[in-house]
């Protein structure tokens, strides 16, 4: 029997032994210590019952706490419509409105971007200042991190 529950013939295909090998095999196995048929299918239906009780006390337990509802920013979400219609628009008119999506997509681009930028807070001048700081510094660090691989054959050594 098979842990489907299935009974499965015990030959050459099944085991890829031959008969005289499964006779020798078979004849050391005492059949009074194995179960029947019946006793074997009611020991799996008991142990598939004892699974499902355990799996529901673990729902019960531990219940799936719903996902939070994914939310888009409206950037992405007019892409996203944009890039819909581009698509529709394509497979019934063609190359026309191809075009004409672009640029409708070019206007939704820069009125999201706009939106945007008005939206951001404003950065005083040291802000500023100290933002350009920082980038420079990622400049020069980066310009010597190749040095250092270029100089050790493309290898950092510490």
């Amino acid at each position: 029997m098979g842990p489907d529950a299935h009974l499965h013939k015990i030959n050459k295909i099944t085991t890829g032994a031959s008969r005289e090998e499964l006779e020798r095999f078979l004849k050391k196995v005492d059949n009074n210590q194995l179960p029947s048929i019946a006793e074997a299918t009611a020991k799996m239906h008991e142990r598939a019952e004892a699974r499902e009780a355990g799996a529901q006390l673990m729902r019960t337990l531990y219940p799936v706490q719903p996902r939070p509802e994914f939310e888009r920013s409206s950037y992405a979400e007019l892409k996203s419509v944009v890039r819909d219609a581009r698509y529709v628009a394509s497979v019934v008119v063609g190359d026309k409105v191809k075009a004409a999506s672009r640029f409708a997509g070019r206007i939704l681009d820069f009125g999201t971007k706009t939106l945007e930028a008005l939206l951001a807070p404003i950065l005083t001048p040291e802000q500023k200042r100290l933002g350009e700081l920082a980038t420079q510094a990622r400049e020069w660090d980066g310009a010597e991190a190749e040095r250092r691989r270029r100089r050790h054959g493309g290898y950092e050594r510490d």
